[in-house]
Parts: structure tokens; C-alpha cells; sequence
């Protein structure tokens, strides 16, 4: 199932796409957009629904024996200057079905000066509410 899905909140805007991989993986891409004056802390979550799993960053989804995660969200916390794109991918195994969209969970806008600027922080979160770093990178502005 491929598609596109988009998400406003509070001048950040977030475009989730989906295409086919190789078998059963679909390549998901999550693109963050800020349209503030000012540099903000963005923390942006992406639901894994039951019957998917996300595979390692670290291995390909060819290999058998790769560690996959299931049943939580990945959770990018990534401060963005005035007018800033990052994006982020990564591979889903397992069902068919359309995935949820991407949430924007909080907005903090930075009044200091200088602006701190936070290294981006991407996890996947059970649904105990443990976490565990991801080897996904959201590279520099573009």
C-alpha cells in the first residue's frame, strides 16, 4: 500500500510516505517542516499498528535473522530552525493495511538566546512505555 499522509500543527508540518520495498516491507519516509519564526523542540510519534513490525536500521530486511520491533511507536524528539526539513526513513515488515499518521505530540518554542540546540533523539517506545535507541538518523537541514 503506498500513499501519502499530512499533518499540521502549530506551523510544523509533517508528510508521512509510504511505498513498496522488497516483499512484504514497505519503506516509510516522515518528513518534519518547521514554518516558525522562531527555533522550536519538536516531538513527533508514528504508531507501528499490530501485524507490523519495524526492522532494525542497522540490518536489511533480507536477512533472517535481523532484529525487528513490534507493538509501539518510534518517537523523534528534533529541534528545527525557522524554516528547517528534516527527514527520516525507515522499513515496516508485515501487513497489508493503511498505517496511522504520524502525530506531532508538542511544539516548544525556544525564547533564549543563544538558541539551544538539542541533538535529535530518535527511540522506539514499547507499549510498557520502555524505550530503546534506533540506529535512524535525521540528517541536517536541506
Amino acid at each position: 500500500m503506498a500513499g501519502t499522509q499530512r499533518t499540521k500543527q502549530d506551523g510544523i508540518s509533517t508528510t508521512k510516505t509510504v511505498s513498496a520495498a522488497s516483499g512484504t516491507a514497505r519503506r516509510v519516509s516522515l518528513t518534519i517542516q518547521s514554518t516558525r519564526d522562531a527555533t522550536t523542540l519538536v516531538r513527533l510519534t508514528d504508531s507501528v499498528p499490530s501485524g507490523h513490525s519495524l526492522v532494525d536500521p542497522a540490518h536489511g530486511p533480507e536477512q533472517a535473522d535481523q532484529p525487528t520491533y513490534s507493538d509501539g511507536r518510534i518517537v523523534v524528539e528534533r529541534t528545527l530552525r525557522p524554516g528547517e526539513t528534516v527527514t527520516l526513513g525507515y522499513l515496516l515488515t508485515g501487513g497489508s493495511g493503511t498505517l496511522p499518521d504520524a502525530t506531532i505530540e508538542c511544539v516548544t518554542e525556544f525564547d533564549t538566546s543563544p538558541e539551544p540546540i538539542r541533538e535529535p533523539v530518535v527511540l522506539w517506545e514499547r507499549a510498557d512505555g520502555s524505550t530503546v535507541p534506533l540506529g535512524l538518523s535525521l540528517p541536517d537541514a536541506r
